[in-house]
């Protein structure tokens, strides 16, 4: 997922030199940051699951184990969350700090 952002970035770079030219850079930022807040969702709710069955499977083996509590994946799914929108948010202000006329001319 990290990986992706720095690809979105040049992909975009376009998108975010001519939204950058006519002044709504703040609206295409805030949709690009939703659209990877969407995708860190769906793999957390795919995860969850599948790590809370095979956690209390590999757990149960051990004498002294934990139980695992629904505010361990939430805390984990924040994190992921946090580190999505640190992460865009940090590609799209490189991006708009860059010359949109570059951008342009380029493609």
């Amino acid at each position: 997922m990290i990986d992706r952002i720095p690809m979105q970035t040049v992909f975009f770079s376009t998108g975010w030199g001519t939204f950058n030219v006519i002044g709504v850079m703040q609206d295409f930022n805030f949709e690009t940051i939703r659209n990877f807040v969407r995708l860190v969702l769906v793999s957390i709710v795919i995860a969850v699951p599948i790590t809370w069955w095979a956690m209390t499977k590999w757990l149960q083996d051990f004498a002294y184990h934990i139980d695992l509590q629904w505010w361990m994946f939430l805390a984990e799914g924040l994190i992921a969350v946090l580190i999505a929108v640190v992460t865009v948010s940090f590609q799209a202000v490189r991006a708009a700090l860059e010359n949109p006329v570059k951008n342009l001319r380029a493609e």
